[in-house]
């Protein structure tokens, strides 16, 4: 038999085995939560984070990587206020005590068009997409999909343009063209609020929302996310931009970190994205905002660690395979704070929070059998359980 593999997260150890083994039985009692086999959700297309430069690397160890592409902001000759950001700084927070040089009669408004919305421009700025796909596909770099605009609905201190739904469609339907000619999906997004109406306002237009292959959602935009996908359970969904933390990186925020990504699959995304793959101890970025990273660099002393969110997201991206697809659990005694897949292979991998300040035995049944660990005392643990070890059950068994 092929081994289960078995591996926890703590605060004071970051991956290990625990060990008290795993064990399989045939089910002749109900389990804490069944994985419901029976029940297949949507597929996972995988897990990301923001490319940069550490992005050229990963394509050279991992060519089949894809990348997706959403700006922060036009040219600023193409916007209302001829400025790449939209907010003057606030001297009242530390993340925006850096100056921009915008003039405070400069801002936009959110819920306004930031863009110039006349056809010359509009047919500019979609020419202009096209030149950025051409240009990375000069140095080798395919874009397969982009999403309009990053953060539409958000006025911000650095490249930032504010959208209303309606100036985005006439927008999406100059790029939407401009895409298609070079094979190039289009999304709706990245939406960052959690108002589903602005959503269904896009796909509700004949001419564009058709041409939509999905929506992309970070930030408050989680909040919309079960609404859109109740309506349109066939969409796809990307959980874009993890929230980026406030820089220290700690065992707090990596559990908030799971809680992101069981909110986020549990309601249909199939893509889980990352933002900073590696920040210098602190994480300040350019922009003055201290923020987490997969990877903390200490370049004084010329070392790096791994963070405990790099563990977190290890946990689903380390076994969970591009085609998996998403399972859903049922339990009737609370045993709800997990995640299953089934992957291609045919094995299951079951992901667990153990929010309990004791270990936490968890029964899941798998098919006809019952799969059983001990999650460490507030851990998050991941089992493997082997495609020999799967039978999916002819019918419900609950």
């Amino acid at each position: 038999m092929t081994d289960i593999q078995f591996y926890a997260t703590t605060e004071d150890n970051p991956w290990f085995t625990p060990e008290d083994p795993v064990s399989i039985e045939e089910m002749t009692a109900f389990p804490g939560a069944f994985i419901r086999l029976d029940q297949p959700a949507q597929e996972v297309d995988g897990f990301g984070a923001c490319f940069n430069e550490l992005g050229w690397a990963a394509l050279a160890h991992r060519p089949d990587l894809r990348l997706w592409a959403s700006p922060w902001g036009p040219p600023s000759w193409f916007k209302r206020n001829k400025h790449y950001a939209y907010a003057a700084p606030n001297p009242m927070s530390e993340q925006t005590r850096f100056d921009n040089g915008l003039d405070p009669a400069d801002q936009i408004e959110e819920g306004t068009d930031g863009l110039v919305l006349t056809d010359e421009v509009l047919d500019a700025y979609a020419r202009y997409f096209g030149a950025f796909i051409d240009a990375y596909r000069e140095r080798g770099i395919d874009i397969s999909m982009v999403m309009p605009q990053n953060e539409f609905n958000s006025a911000q201190i650095y490249p930032a343009c504010t959208w209303t739904p309606e100036g985005l469609i006439k927008f999406l339907r100059r790029l939407i063209p401009e895409m298609e000619r070079r094979g190039v999906d289009v999304f709706f997004g990245t939406m960052e609020r959690p108002d589903d109406s602005m959503v269904e306002k896009i796909l509700a237009d004949p001419e564009v929302g058709p041409k939509i292959g999905g929506v992309g959602f970070q930030w408050d935009g989680k909040r919309a996310v079960p609404f859109v996908h109740h309506a349109h359970p066939g969409l796809k969904i990307y959980q874009t931009e993890q929230e980026c933390g406030d820089g220290r990186n700690d065992w707090r925020y990596a559990r908030y970190a799971w809680t992101m990504m069981r909110h986020y699959f549990t309601n249909g995304a199939s893509v889980y994205d990352y933002w900073n793959l590696a920040l210098d101890e602190g994480g300040v970025s350019r922009w003055g905002w201290s923020q987490n990273s997969l990877i903390v660099v200490d370049p004084d002393a010329g070392t790096a660690r791994l963070s405990y969110e790099y563990h977190v997201l290890r946990h689903l991206s380390g076994f969970v395979r591009p085609g998996a697809r998403f399972v859903p659990s049922l339990s009737y005694t609370g045993y709800e704070n997990l995640l299953a897949f089934h992957n291609p292979d045919g094995s299951v991998v079951v992901a667990a929070q153990n929010d309990m300040t004791t270990p936490q035995r968890i029964v899941v049944g798998i098919g006809r059998k019952n799969v059983s660990f001990t999650a460490p005392a507030d851990s998050i643990v991941t089992v493997v359980v082997p495609a020999e070890e799967v039978e999916v059950a002819g019918k419900p068994l609950a």
